[in-house]
């Protein structure tokens, strides 16, 4: 496992530990863009964030595939559900991830997850023809989603507090 790879893994479980710490309000609904049409990048690409995710190789800088962009919409407002049990929560984020990230997710307890509600669209800091990084804010913070092309879909690697990315 690389340096990356392990960092961003540390990371993402961070995410789960640091809202063990923290109260939250009942839950709201979801709220948000639901069409690729509404979600528009709002920040330009950036060509030194082209291997954001290992295994990008040398991918060109593009324009964000909408279908990535509306994964990484969907997903967010499927982890951000502390009203559902482990078992549900997990049948919920599982149609957006990656099969290795899924099983990083195995050990998360809804219940610690800080958001309840997506407040805008993602919004694009790099994407290549290979991966797409965006934040999406939420209720409580604005998190980082890294999307990848894989196996012909576009899928959730990493989530992580854009705070925790270096932000």
């Amino acid at each position: 496992m690389t340096t990356r790879r392990a960092l961003l893994t540390a990371m993402t479980l961070a995410v789960g530990a640091a809202s063990a710490c923290t109260t939250s309000a009942s839950p709201q609904p979801t709220t948000g863009p639901s069409t690729a049409a509404e979600i528009v990048p709002t920040a330009p690409t950036h060509p030194e964030h082209d291997n954001a995710y290992e295994g990008t190789g040398d991918a060109p800088t593009a324009a964000p595939p909408p279908q990535a962009l509306l994964t990484v919409q969907a997903y967010v407002r499927a982890w951000a559900r502390p009203d559902l049990d482990a078992t549900n929560w997990l049948a919920g984020v599982t149609p957006y991830v990656t099969p290795a990230y899924r099983q990083l997710l195995t050990t998360v307890e809804p219940a610690n997850i800080p958001a309840h509600t997506v407040t805008g669209p993602p919004v694009v800091v790099s994407s290549t023809t290979a991966v797409v990084v965006a934040d999406v804010p939420t209720d409580t913070a604005t998190v980082r989603v890294t999307c990848t092309h894989t196996g012909g879909r576009w899928l959730v690697a990493t989530m992580q507090p854009r705070e925790a990315a270096g932000e």
